[in-house]
């Protein structure tokens, strides 16, 4: 279901402090994402639903190129984010390595992401 845009720019212009109470109204008391921030001083806020990943270490005999078509895949994921969503992804902890790369960011910004991260200029996401 798409955010409706009105609710969006309300939600930009809120405060986190505003959020959470609002959250912890209705019941929701364990809302947060540890460690958060932007990846550039400056950047706006990133409003739309959250597609959320989770991922686990690679394992050599595992991560092979076959394994990238596989339906539970990065790619498969990045496949299935709707326009406007937000890329909300558990790293298990790991803030020093990338999940990301160039190319996946740049599909992500093509396909219409709200928050893909950053992209080089130089590729081309088609």
């Amino acid at each position: 279901m798409p955010l409706d845009p009105n609710v969006a720019a309300a939600l930009a212009a809120a405060s986190t402090a505003t959020l959470t109470t609002v959250l912890l109204k209705k019941g929701l008391r364990n809302t947060w994402l540890r460690g958060a921030r932007p990846l550039q001083p400056g950047q706006p806020r990133q409003v739309g639903p959250a597609f959320t990943l989770r991922f686990v270490p690679a394992r050599e005999d595992l991560a092979t190129p076959e394994s990238w078509a596989s339906p539970i895949s990065t790619r498969a994921a990045i496949e299935a984010m709707p326009e406007g969503c937000v890329a909300v992804v558990d790293a298990h902890g790991v803030t020093d390595a990338g999940i990301f790369g160039d190319i996946l960011c740049a599909r992500m910004r093509k396909r219409g992401v709200a928050a893909p991260g950053p992209v080089h200029p130089t590729i081309d996401p088609a």
